[in-house]
């Protein structure tokens, strides 16, 4: 069973939480759009800006993972996104961030945080 915390405990977890949120980034999603020849675009429409966030390193279990790219194991990097709760962000976006490091959305964790704030697993994309 789960413990319920307070309306107004939750809303100081929240407080606490966003004075943690000291980057900024923007929320892309895959606009799904076809060329003239049916072939797939990958353009990106923008979901929200201006989205205070955090990237950290994620927890030692989870921070390396490797990928078959080609007929190589590439080793991926593996972040968490922090944001405020109701940060409109499903896996498959890409968020931009303020710097200009680009990071892939590969989960979202919305079971985990007792809604004090969003989270994700994301990936270091290197443009």
């Amino acid at each position: 069973m789960k413990a319920r915390i307070s309306n107004r405990t939750m809303a100081k977890i929240r407080n606490q939480v966003s004075g943690l949120l000291t980057e900024t980034c923007r929320i892309e999603r895959e606009a799904g759009s076809v060329g003239t020849m049916g072939e797939p675009l990958h353009t990106w429409e923008v979901v929200q800006t201006g989205v205070n966030c955090r990237i950290i390193t994620a927890s030692e279990q989870s921070r390396s993972m490797t990928q078959d790219v080609g007929s190589q194991e590439t080793l991926v990097e593996v972040y968490r996104l922090i944001a405020a709760v109701g940060t409109p962000f499903t896996e498959d976006d890409r968020v931009v961030m303020a710097d200009g490091r680009v990071f892939q959305v590969v989960a979202v964790e919305d079971g985990l945080t007792d809604e004090a704030y969003a989270a994700a697993i994301v990936t270091r994309e290197r443009v």
